[in-house]
């Protein structure tokens, strides 16, 4: 099994999923999805250094229910929808997407947002 494989597992069965909502104008939709919020980056030499990262790992398929997709050359864009999610530790995240990384074969994509100080 891959990272990508336990990933989809846990994703499939709710496992350390969060709810999330996805928005873009007057559409929302609460999903389940995993959430990563940390403090740590890496530079273009391959060293760690300090920089705060959101990632959300979601079912292709569920997002496909709700949005029409923009979809070019096997990429797909939710670039400018917003997000809202709470954390473990209770803060409440709302960004927007700038970016994602699809994964066809296993029907999730990598929602990476924005970060802006509070």
């Amino acid at each position: 099994m891959t990272v990508a494989d336990d990933l989809k597992y846990n994703l499939e069965n709710n496992i350390d999923s969060k709810e999330i909502t996805i928005k873009k104008g007057e559409v929302s939709k609460i999903v389940r999805g995993l959430c990563s919020f940390h403090n740590l980056e890496i530079s273009p030499d391959g060293l760690p250094v300090n920089g705060t990262n959101i990632h959300i790992l979601v079912a292709i398929s569920t997002l496909s229910e709700s949005f029409e997709i923009y979809k070019k050359e096997d990429l797909i864009s939710f670039k400018g929808y917003e997000v809202r999610f709470t954390t473990s530790a209770g803060r409440e995240i709302v960004t927007k997407i700038k970016s994602t990384m699809p994964n066809y074969m296993k029907d999730t994509v990598i929602l990476i947002c924005e970060f802006k100080r509070d």
